[in-house]
């Protein structure tokens, strides 16, 4: 079964949905919405789910690695999960031919087929369903569904849920450098360095245009600790890269995660000269961090990837490893038209990547928006 969906009280498109029913009495939900993000759904009325609790879920495709989740209790014998919008664990769905379940009220097997065309009928249909205005290989949205809208798809969780993304420490008074969408519409900013106590942190400067933000914590660093821009040689396109970061919080490290690739343009999306496309593995959560040279230097702030929804949508294909990353100088432009302090040098000596990923470690931090 399959179908358009709209909110009960403004009746504005909500999602599209398809269901399949298994024999021993569990239905299996599909679902993208209107920011192309996807939802696995699960019911079984013989379930006895107690209103409004939430539940540990963990899942695998093809008898692969495990993931944990949390299930959201939605109505009798019916909970949900909100995906995380990776392209590993869409291709990893789409491609699948068996998923395993387990929970408290038991662990469940479900053959999957056809989920290749299900996933790019149902992203197809919440093109259609908008009046075909996203019939775009990226998928333009507004950081966190506010404001002026971006060509680049960004981070987008629900209000009422915690955010994270990752920040760039510049000074020993405690200013972090990030994303503006990572931080902006937060109650409260929470900062974590791997080793170090959570603190608070406040918002003091923020350039939603370039989507760039400063935040302050009351947290003093050692001065080798702080992040080093590249300056000088501008970088150029087949230069190695790397992303450190804290993606899919919760889920993978919390000491950090570091992935690398190349240059692959000195623009983004439309010749927009402020950013620059790179390979390197990008995830939910990496937005704020930095995008780092062979020496250990600061050359972008990771800032967005393309829309795996919006992708599907147009071409029926999944991007791979298509990111992109604000270029360095736009940030310490920034930072200069607001007196901010940080630390430049040229490029240096090529270091390894495990150089590289414990010099990123010590600058760069975790940040959660409640």
């Amino acid at each position: 079964m399959a179908g358009v969906y709209a909110y009960d009280d403004t009746k504005r498109f909500s999602h599209c949905s398809a269901s399949a029913s298994y024999k021993n009495g569990t239905i299996v939900y599909v679902s993208i919405d209107e920011n192309y993000s996807w939802y696995l759904g699960f019911s079984n009325d013989s379930w006895r789910l107690e209103p409004n609790r939430k539940i540990l879920v963990s899942y695998r495709f093809d008898r692969g690695v495990w993931f944990d989740a949390i299930g959201e209790f939605k109505d009798r014998g019916f909970f949900v999960i909100t995906m995380p919008s990776d392209g590993t664990l869409i291709d990893l769905f789409r491609r699948g031919r068996q998923m395993d379940l387990k929970l408290s009220e038991g662990s469940y097997e479900f053959w999957l087929e056809g989920t290749f065309r299900l996933t790019a009928s149902l992203a197809r249909c919440v093109t259609e369903a908008k009046g075909g205005a996203d019939k775009r290989t990226v998928e333009v949205q507004p950081p966190n569904n506010s404001g002026t809208e971006q060509p680049v798809s960004r981070d987008a969780p629900e209000k009422s849920s915690p955010k994270s993304g990752t920040g760039i420490v510049l000074s020993t008074n405690g200013r972090v450098l990030t994303n503006n969408h990572v931080v902006d519409q937060c109650s409260k900013i929470m900062v974590l360095r791997s080793g170090d106590t959570p603190s608070e942190a406040q918002l003091l400067r923020a350039d939603p245009q370039n989507d760039l933000a400063v935040i302050k914590v009351d947290t003093e660093y050692p001065i080798e600790d702080l992040a080093v821009f590249r300056s000088g040689k501008s970088v150029k396109a087949g230069e190695t890269v790397s992303v450190f970061g804290f993606p899919l919080a919760g889920t993978l490290s919390i000491a950090g995660n570091i992935s690398s690739g190349n240059v692959t343009a000195l623009s983004g999306i439309g010749d927009d000269v402020r950013y620059l496309q790179i390979s390197a593995p990008v995830q939910p959560g990496n937005s704020g961090g930095p995008l780092i040279d062979t020496g250990g230097l600061v050359a972008g702030v990771v800032t967005a990837r393309l829309s795996d929804g919006a992708t599907i949508a147009s071409s029926g294909a999944i991007p791979q490893n298509v990111n992109f990353a604000l270029k360095g100088s736009v940030a310490t432009s920034f930072l200069e038209a607001h007196s901010l302090i940080f630390i430049e040098d040229m490029p240096r000596k090529e270091l390894s990547l495990v150089e590289v990923a414990e010099r990123a470690k010590k600058f760069s931090v975790l940040i959660v928006c409640k």
